[in-house]
């Protein structure tokens, strides 16, 4: 169109003269610029009908960042091979390497009003290999992680939780696996200043069992210790004025031999040990 025939079209020259288009526009009541369309919603807005791009290039580099809508979704992203940094207050607070790894510089938050979710998707098909990690990190050194570890399909997977000793390896502390068992690699230390430690009965009869060659199993307590089975209270051990009591209870008749070091007192149905 010849000038001054569209309010808002921005002049400019094809090489012999000055013309205007309703899609290059200025509002001047807003002080909006619009390419690609007669009526911006922003300060600048870009529009076409199919996928849009609006590039920023150092041209010495040189460097191009893009921002893209197509009809599906939306783009931030480099057209070179260079990362991408997001940043506040003129500072990087993320950067995507061109390997596709993410860094952060501050802590990552999930907030949400309902199930808040953190999903890390694998890949790897074979029976053994790592197909989600979540890594701890100090310096760069990895001194600790979480990993999916696949069994034999894509729906059956241990878990292991991973530390690095004073000046070992990575290696793995506690495995939980498919059949929802846990294999603990060193000891199990229970810290509990109030409240009840429950030990389920695992479905074959068994609750508490050592294993190995030597079998045996320490059950410590500083003050009071109680055993039960099925809701029947079985025996007590407690400490008071200075010496260690011991009293074992049976609904049953008690047909074991007892040896007991130290004095026993037997009646009433109950068996009370004491000894200094």
């Amino acid at each position: 169109s010849s000038p001054g025939t569209g309010a808002g079209q921005v002049l400019f020259s094809n090489g012999s003269t000055m013309q205007g288009d309703s899609t290059f526009f200025y509002d001047d009541s807003n002080n909006r610029l619009g390419i690609g369309t007669a009526s911006p919603s922003k300060n600048l807005e870009v529009s076409s009908s199919g996928t849009t791009y609006l590039a920023v290039t150092a041209s010495s580099t040189p460097v191009t960042v893009s921002l893209q809508a197509d009809n599906e979704a939306g783009f931030c992203r480099t057209l070179t091979n260079h990362p991408l940094s997001l940043g506040v207050n003129e500072t990087t607070k993320m950067t995507i390497g061109t390997d596709g790894n993410t860094t952060f510089a501050g802590n990552v938050v999930v907030d949400s009003t309902g199930d808040a979710i953190v999903r890390i998707d694998g890949v790897d098909g074979t029976q053994g290999n790592v197909v989600g990690s979540l890594e701890f990190a100090n310096t760069g050194n990895i001194a600790g992680a979480i990993k999916g570890i696949r069994y034999n399909d894509e729906t059956a997977m241990d878990l292991h939780f991973m530390t690095r000793a004073y000046s070992g390896s990575l290696t793995t502390a506690l495995t939980l696996d498919r059949t929802q068992n846990a294999t603990f690699a060193g000891e199990i230390g229970v810290t509990q200043n109030s409240g009840n430690l429950a030990i389920y009965n695992d479905g074959s009869g068994h609750g508490i069992v050592a294993t190995g060659s030597s079998k045996n199993l320490t059950i410590q307590a500083d003050n009071d210790l109680k055993l039960y089975a099925d809701s029947a209270f079985m025996a007590d051990w407690w400490v008071s004025g200075g010496e260690s009591y011991v009293k074992f209870r049976s609904h049953a008749t008690v047909d074991e031999t007892l040896t007991v070091t130290g004095s026993a007192t037997f009646g009433g149905g109950e068996v009370d040990l004491t000894s200094a």
